[in-house]
């Protein structure tokens, strides 16, 4: 009765979250902590021991019991999660929405692209205005198509709604990989985010894409990066001498570039 008695509240909020017109971020917020909390015991062995001493009668008639209706916590999950897609949240992680990307993200995309620090191990130059406008038209208009060639994500904190950075998946269906990649905002860097959505996105590859390997490309000297990549269990599988075509200040250099990989098997077994 007492975990029952916890639960209840859960999917009380959940089904009130659910009927909102809209939410604010700590709404949504709390909506999914709840939704996490509820999936998690539904998926336990204490549901199915309560479901059964429901069953057996051995419950008080007056006692509320909502999520022991496998029709009501399940269709609750369900919309949840129908409901986080229309906002165009496709990925959850302990601290962050990744959703896709949307016209008004166009301040975030100028701050990320117009400040050379962010951008020092990326090969293409600063954007103005203008062509963080142009970046974000073609981001969108991919996403627009029935199978996009690069799924670009806001990185959202949960806990306020501040939008932190962007991320992306970029599926290669000839060799069944998909390659990912991000960029954070200064103010979030080295709080463990990185490797937290990295880990979301092979996630999402391996799973929902269904690939077969996940890499990522990295500078030699970008060590963060790197440290997040490792973290991430990919492991280093080439150093390509001068690579990669680098454009700062109309000044063209080539670089090097690492490429890091694991294959589902591997992903699997961790």
């Amino acid at each position: 009765m007492e975990r029952i008695a916890h639960y209840e509240p859960m999917l009380q909020a959940l089904q009130i979250a659910l009927a909102a017109e809209s939410l604010s971020a700590a709404e949504r917020d709390s909506a999914q902590k709840a939704a996490e909390q509820l999936a998690a015991y539904y998926a336990s062995d204490d549901w199915k021991l309560d479901f059964a001493a429901d069953e057996a009668g051995s419950l008080p008639k007056d006692l509320k019991r909502g999520v022991l209706s496998e029709d009501g916590i399940y269709n609750a999950l369900e919309a949840w999660r129908e409901r986080l897609a229309e906002d165009g949240i496709l990925i959850t992680t302990r601290r962050l929405f990744l959703r896709r990307m949307e016209p008004g993200d166009l301040e975030l995309v100028y701050r990320l692209y117009s400040d050379p620090e962010i951008l020092r191990y990326s090969p293409f130059d600063t954007m103005d205005h203008d062509g963080a406008r142009r970046h974000l038209a073609g981001i969108l208009s991919d996403w627009e198509q029935p199978k996009p060639k690069n799924l670009e994500f806001t990185v959202i904190r949960r806990a306020d709604g501040a939008s932190i950075g962007r991320c992306h998946i970029e599926p290669d269906a000839e060799t069944d990989t998909a390659m990912i990649g991000f960029h954070l905002l200064k103010a979030y860097w080295n709080m463990g985010y990185a490797t937290e959505l990295s880990k979301k996105l092979m996630e999402y590859s391996f799973r929902k894409l269904q690939v077969h390997r996940v890499n990522a490309l990295c500078n030699p000297d970008n060590l963060g990066s790197r440290k997040v990549l490792e973290r991430c269990g990919l492991r280093l599988e080439a150093h390509f001498r001068k690579k990669c075509r680098y454009v700062k200040g109309g000044e063209i250099s080539w670089q090097d570039e690492l490429q890091y990989a694991i294959l589902r098997e591997e992903w699997e077994q961790r």
